[in-house]
């Protein structure tokens, strides 16, 4: 639901590109008509961490790790946002992937460029994480 939010602050053409982990896609993907339907510019990334087939089980940390050059092209050319959300433990290990991507992917940062990047992103609002539990 804080993505659906986001999404209709933006505007239907809007970029956007989510990372969407589930247990099962059958029963967790809720918007997933709606967005297909009104948003035109989403890409989503789906990743069930339980799928029948053990071959095509993925994590959000894995599907971000194998889009991170286009994640940090996002951020540092496109002006992209990045919110996370969910339970803390995901939003902790998300946060820490992201930084290896960033690392990873733009010779200009280590690890400490890396977490200051993010605090800036985050003062301009253009990172958040939202993690319970």
């Amino acid at each position: 639901a804080p993505f659906r939010a986001m999404l209709r602050a933006r505007g239907p053409e809007a970029p956007a590109l989510l990372f969407f982990g589930c247990r099962d896609e059958t029963k967790d993907r809720l918007y997933a008509d709606e967005f297909a339907e009104k948003y035109p510019g989403l890409d989503v990334d789906v990743s069930v961490s339980r799928h029948a087939e053990p071959a095509r089980r993925r994590r959000v940390t894995a599907a971000l790790r194998a889009r991170g050059a286009e994640v940090v092209d996002l951020l540092l050319t496109g002006g992209a946002h990045f919110f996370v959300a969910g339970n803390a433990q995901m939003a902790s290990d998300v946060t820490d992937v992201l930084l290896d991507v960033l690392v990873a992917h733009c010779a200009q940062l280590d690890a400490k460029k890396a977490n200051a990047l993010l605090r800036k992103l985050d003062r301009e609002k253009r990172f958040a994480v939202e993690g319970f539990g």
